[in-house]
């Protein structure tokens, strides 16, 4: 098992955190720079997080997605239990502007885990 020494952490301050999901998918795409090829989100996690900020609205049974690249993760996000997650994703992955949409970042592989 490798340790991992360093990480992108992205952390959702409340629910369906459109800004947060926006700076997580998205940040660090320039010209050719893709700064990950595939992303996991991980449902249920069960670990104690302790911060000192009232406003983050982290629980103990919360979600995470995991961000990889070239099979190392490089990002993480820990997401509220009650975030529309693949909404919130595909508002991330989307650019809304005049009278279209048009696609941001291209499509990643991606898994679900639930625990």
């Amino acid at each position: 098992m490798n340790t991992i020494k360093s990480i992108d952490l992205w952390t959702e301050q409340h629910i369906n955190h459109y800004e947060c999901f926006n700076g997580a998918f998205v940040d660090g795409f320039e010209e050719e720079k893709i700064p990950f090829d595939e992303y996991k989100i991980v449902k249920n996690c069960n670990c104690l997080i302790e911060y000192n900020d009232k406003n983050i609205n982290i629980s103990n049974k919360h979600h995470a997605i995991v961000f990889y690249k070239e099979k190392n993760p490089v990002r993480l996000m820990v997401v509220n239990k009650d975030t529309e997650i693949n909404h919130c994703i595909e508002v991330a992955l989307n650019q809304y502007s005049g009278g279209g949409t048009k696609r941001f970042v291209p499509k990643f592989k991606y898994s679900i885990f639930s625990y």
